[in-house]
Parts: C-alpha cells; structure tokens; sequence
C-alpha cells in the first residue's frame, strides 16, 4: 500500500473549489447584478467628479486674464457639483447591496471626492 503524503496548503484550496467541507465567505462571483451595475456606475462617477475637480484647479489656475478659461473653469465647477453628490448616492447604495463591502479607504477617498464641490459651495456662500 503506497505511503499518504499529508495535506498541503494548496490541497485545502483545491478541495475548496470541488466544493469542500470549509464555509465560504463572500467573493465576487456571489454579488448580485444590480450591485455590481451600481458599483461600475459608482466608480464612473467618482473618477468623473475627480477629473472635473483636477480640470477646474487646473483651468482656473491657468486663466488669469482669459475670460473664455474662467468659463470653462466654471463650467467644470458645476458638472462637478452635479456629479459629486450622485456619486455619494451611488455610494451609498452600492454599499449597501453589495455581500463583499468596498475597502474603507476607498470608500473614504469617493466620499472626500463626491462631498468636496459642496463644501467649497458652502465655502463660497459663508465668505459673501
């Protein structure tokens, strides 16, 4: 009779994948299909609201005494105004449909992302 050799670690994770005896935490192949639409859409908006943010500083910095740049800085300004707070919805839905929770420092980085066009909204209107 040949000799058993003992189990290895990628024999457990084999076995895990024929359907093993060890319970199975959330992964991504379990999240249904609205969170994962919510969580791409979530994603779209955060990185929209991102780059309007970075073209808007960018803008505005350039344009000292151009008039058609100060437009387009303001322009920039109010899509990121819009999309901010949309992305803070999405947010907030894609996190709570979705079994695997997003990492806390992501989150964190799309709520400074999605809440900073308001607070400098609300940082206008207090210095008028």
């Amino acid at each position: 009779m040949p000799k058993r050799r003992p189990k290895r670690a990628s024999d457990e994770r084999r076995d895990n994948k024929r359907g093993g005896s060890k319970p199975r935490s959330a992964t991504v192949a379990d999240e249904r299909r609205t969170a994962e639409i919510l969580t791409i859409a979530w994603m779209l908006a955060v990185f929209t609201a991102l780059a309007l943010e970075i073209g808007c500083i960018s803008v505005s910095a350039l344009s000292q005494q151009h008039e058609p740049l100060k437009l387009l800085a303001r322009y920039l300004f109010f899509a990121a105004v819009v999309i901010g707070p949309l992305s803070l919805v999405l947010g907030y839905f894609a996190n709570r449909l979705r079994k695997l929770k997003a990492p806390r420092g992501l989150v964190f980085f799309c709520t400074v992302v999605g809440a900073a066009p308001l607070v400098l909204v609300l940082l206008m209107f207090l210095a008028r």
